[in-house]
């Protein structure tokens, strides 16, 4: 059965909560884990436009609430500064005009946001526990540690409707709350 699609809103701010959990058995995420990834959300949210508003991490997976914004109101300048952040290839190619748009979809869309954390926290995840993973479809995974691969982690999306038991409109505002 093919999964649902997940409830994205487009051309507007929304906010999601987010679930992610591991693949391995047991309680993987310990006090090391649970320090990287915090700072993880921190650092691509200063790139994508995203809040983080809150998070709860556990032994084997972790909720965060992120506000994603559209980048409509960013400038250019801002962008290309963007760029130059996310690139550690010294000198980095040059953002072209037409490449900004791409971008600002890019770092504006909630999917590309968890698809970064989901690529990064894994990769330092077995450097730092010097585990190797399944790096494609056609080749198996590698079993390292009592034979349990970090594949990488799973993401839920849930677009938050109320918060505290007050509705929220999809700009964040309370309904109580004048325009």
């Amino acid at each position: 059965m093919a999964r649902i699609p997940r409830l994205l809103l487009r051309g507007e701010s929304a906010t999601y909560h987010v679930i992610a959990r591991s693949a391995l058995p047991g309680l993987p995420l310990g006090d090391v884990e649970k320090d990287f990834l915090p700072s993880l959300w921190r650092r691509l949210a200063g790139l994508y436009f995203a809040e983080v508003l809150g998070f709860c991490l556990m032994g084997s997976h972790a909720h965060v609430v992120v506000r994603m914004h559209t980048g409509e109101g960013v400038s250019d300048e801002e962008m290309r500064l963007r760029y130059l952040r996310s690139r550690s290839r010294e000198p980095p190619p040059e953002l072209l005009d037409g490449q900004i748009p791409s971008f600002r979809a890019k770092w504006g869309n909630l999917s590309e946001f968890a698809k970064e954390v989901k690529q990064t926290f894994p990769r330092w995840y077995n450097r730092t526990h010097g585990r190797a993973a399944c790096t494609g479809p056609s080749r198996p995974p590698i079993p390292t540690h009592a034979g349990h691969p970090f594949r990488g982690m799973a993401a839920t999306f849930w677009p938050i409707v109320g918060i505290g038991g007050r509705q929220v409109g999809r700009t964040g505002r309370h309904a109580s709350e004048s325009s």
